[in-house]
């Protein structure tokens, strides 16, 4: 039978290990934000509750984590802290809870061990220190099956009940995947209550139904809730249907960082419980294995950290019995010294893995929310409207300050074609010339003889490029294709003015072509100047967003590679007559926006190092789609400012 124990439950030792546990994870709390925690900040920071739960983004969104997070930097300001703190909270929640499991099914030893050991699991201690749901999805499963037992006795049923149902909805808003894990312990439950019956008295159906009613009711709620987020929960299903080869990973990631031994106490712990406790577990982790190998849609290890744990809660009944037997058949004198080596055995892999971990935090090279406060108001201020601004597309935590300014500086310097500067900002032990890149794409050197430093926010440093901007190709507006473009090397190919679309004025270029090649289409014009070594060209243009087709230099002499100034921060959508800016997700090469009806236009500087001599440059557009757009081509050509 599984119940909880009558036992007087102390809290001494779960409150001293969770403090120590908060005190380890308290220094890392407030560091700049990094990976999906930061695109998750930048893309939810600014939804509603109602936004959060009924309208399902991608994989990315943690809902209940979302709606918690920013209920807090709401109460306690934006920042690191305050963004990762329910998370932080919920770890240490779970220690509390795993230890009250352990204590109220074995003893007070094994709940100890199991303490100490989620203490000193990888997954739970990163997760406490990353604004994620993983830490919410340990926290809640613990409770969904506190609130299983609860179910079996009938003086606890009813707030049982609640507990399940509660718990039971929270970890699927957690995170959908986690669905996977209620039919588990709802079958459990079935073959716990089996177990537990007496032959001699008659069960009738109805007091059966009451039983499994709270799972009934579960079951309608969140079929429900999936229904009506169905289609946006397809984002989430059509990402993860194709990772079923990466199943056999998750064994050894959840056994972080003690390697995959860790399963020989779990299953010596599940070999010593009784037929009804086995079966339990068993039902327990193995239903949602079941389910997610028969649907095919195997996500990152991470999405199974609802089993982390009970494996733990298994390898800690493993350790303390595997004790109590091995004390037999060995000295009398090894009997503190046994324990002292198998904790140590535990023990030294999770201190090298924590040590680790901070570590690798140390090499954290972004902004903090503060620092970009701070940038935000010194550009105000300090930069002119036609001053560039490129910021890293990388930095959540900037582009969620200067994102917006950034966009409007560029689109005024489109508009206006006029370039007074360009201004870089990044972490001051960022190269440069990593700025600019993009999901670590490379970009070519910047040398930083031209980069002079105007300003320092903590730990982010304000450059501003000692170059003179002059135009080279001015911008003009309304142009005309065959004046402007030499005869299309295709009579498929077809270019004209349309006014349908425009960006700037009242027209821009639309080229047709009707077969799959790709086409060159090349300007009239060919611009010669000399040029000296640290020459760069500025070029400016606005396609359609998105489109495969691209405009282009090209060149008589063999000059470093271009690339792209703020990749995908100008990306503007036609309103009436106007112009509304919209923020590109992070993930742009796999999540798409659903808006298929409105017509965009994203703006493309592109830097183009120079070779030293005479350059012969001559624009040209390579066209891929069937029919594509341009606006507003132009160029500045950028050269050094001597210093006297």
């Amino acid at each position: 039978m599984i119940t909880l124990s009558k036992e007087k439950y102390s809290l001494k030792t779960p409150v001293i290990l969770a403090f120590v546990f908060a005190l380890l994870c308290l220094p890392e709390l407030n560091l700049p934000l990094n990976g999906d925690e930061a695109k998750t900040y930048l893309e939810h920071i600014s939804s509603t509750p109602s936004q959060l739960l009924f309208q399902y983004t991608g994989p990315n969104q943690h809902t209940l984590f979302s709606i918690l997070s920013n209920a807090s930097m709401r109460i306690f300001g934006e920042n690191e802290t305050a963004f990762r703190m329910p998370v932080f909270l919920a770890a240490i929640l779970s220690i509390f809870l795993i230890h009250h499991l352990g204590q109220s099914l074995w003893n007070r030893r094994t709940a100890t061990i199991a303490s100490l050991l989620i203490m000193g699991s990888h997954h739970h201690f990163f997760w406490a220190q990353h604004g994620r749901g993983y830490a919410f999805t340990e926290m809640l499963a613990l409770i969904l099956v506190l609130g299983a037992i609860l179910l079996l006795e009938d003086k606890s049923f009813n707030r049982g009940t609640w507990v399940l149902i509660f718990s039971g909805f929270a970890l699927c808003i957690t995170l959908p995947s986690n669905a996977y894990f209620i039919p588990g312990c709802g079958l459990a439950f079935l073959f716990v209550l089996y177990e537990s019956r007496n032959p001699a008295i008659y069960v009738s159906w109805s007091h059966l139904g009451k039983k499994l009613s709270p799972f009934f009711f579960l079951a309608i709620l969140l079929s429900g809730y999936f229904f009506i987020i169905y289609d946006d929960l397809v984002i989430g299903i059509q990402t993860y249907k194709n990772y079923l080869e990466q199943f056999r990973e998750v064994r050894s990631d959840l056994a972080q960082p003690w390697g995959i031994w860790f399963y020989l106490p779990v299953i010596y712990g599940a070999w010593t419980l009784n037929r009804t406790q086995r079966g339990f577990f068993l039902i327990l982790l193995g239903t949602p294995a079941l389910l997610i190998i028969l649907s095919g849609m195997i996500g990152p290890p991470r999405s199974y950290v609802y089993a982390l744990p009970f494996l733990i809660l298994l390898a800690a009944l493993g350790i303390d019995r595997g004790i109590v037997v091995l004390s037999r058949f060995m000295p009398r004198y090894f009997d503190k010294a046994l324990p002292v080596t198998l904790g140590l055995v535990f023990l030294i892999p999770s201190a090298f893995s924590h040590i680790q971990n901070y570590s690798n935090n140390k090499g954290i090279k972004y902004s903090t929310m503060e620092e970009s406060r701070g940038a935000l108001c010194y550009l105000k201020n300090q930069t002119t409207e036609h001053d560039l601004v490129v910021i890293s597309f990388d930095d959540m935590a900037l582009r969620r300050s200067l994102e917006p300014l950034v966009a409007e500086k560029m689109l005024r310097i489109f508009k206006d074609g006029q370039l007074d500067g360009i201004i870089f900002l990044g972490h001051r032990d960022t190269p440069i010339d990593r700025i600019a890149s993009v999901a670590g794409w490379p970009t070519s050197t910047l040398p930083v003889s031209l980069m002079k430093v105007i300003a320092d926010i903590g730990k982010l440093r304000i450059y501003r490029m000692n170059v003179n901007a002059t135009p080279l190709f001015p911008l003009a507006i309304d142009t005309n294709f065959s004046q402007q473009w030499q005869k299309p090397p295709h009579p498929a190919v077809s270019g004209t003015e349309t006014n349908a679309h425009r960006f700037l004025g009242k027209q821009s270029l639309q080229i047709k072509k009707n077969y799959k090649e790709n086409t060159l289409i090349l300007s009239s014009l060919v611009y010669s100047f000399p040029s000296q070594g640290g020459n760069f060209l500025l070029h400016a243009y606005a396609e359609k967003y998105p489109q495969k087709s691209r405009a282009g230099i090209l060149g008589n002499k063999k000059n470093p590679g271009a690339f792209p100034l703020n990749y995908l921060f100008g990306v503007y959508r036609e309103e009436g007559n106007n112009l509304a800016w919209e923020r590109i997700h992070p993930f742009f090469m796999f999540r798409h926006s659903k808006d298929k009806k409105s017509f965009k236009w994203r703006i493309t500087f592109m830097l183009i190092p120079l070779s030293a001599g005479v350059n012969k440059i001559q624009q040209a557009l390579m066209l891929k789609d069937e029919t594509s757009y341009f606006d507003g081509i132009h160029g500045y050509l950028l050269t050094p400012i001597v210093e006297q």
